[in-house]
């Protein structure tokens, strides 16, 4: 039986970490790559490394820092600087349909245009 390297190599962890901390799915970072779904299976059973030459398209459509990626560093700048209130409001925000999610995005990138928080 073929091992699973993928769980092995600390730059996909991070990348699969972030992508549950984010409510993304694999499919989605695919997508974004233009790659299919099998490239990414290889990528997690460890069959070749080629997620490398995309570091800064996955550290974008992540919005992490490639140095996180790449060697762990800046981990709380990059994914923890939450406060509770808000991660329990991620939390709800990843149970609703991909497709709804949409509208609550579009809904922020309104409010945030409209404001002076940006």
């Amino acid at each position: 039986m073929k091992e699973n390297k993928g769980e092995c190599n600390p730059v996909l962890d991070r990348i699969l970490k972030t992508l549950r901390i984010r409510c993304l799915k694999q499919i989605e970072l695919a997508r974004h790559l233009g790659i299919n779904e099998v490239a990414f299976t290889k990528w997690k059973n460890g069959e070749n490394t080629s997620f490398m030459r995309h570091i800064d398209a996955i550290a974008g459509f992540l919005h992490v820092d490639k140095e996180y990626l790449l060697y762990g560093t800046n981990a709380e700048e990059s994914l923890l600087d939450l406060h509770p209130d808000e991660i329990e409001q991620l939390k709800k925000i990843c149970m609703i349909p991909e497709e709804n999610r949409k509208v609550i995005y579009d809904m922020i990138e309104t409010i945030w245009a409209l404001t002076s928080y940006n």
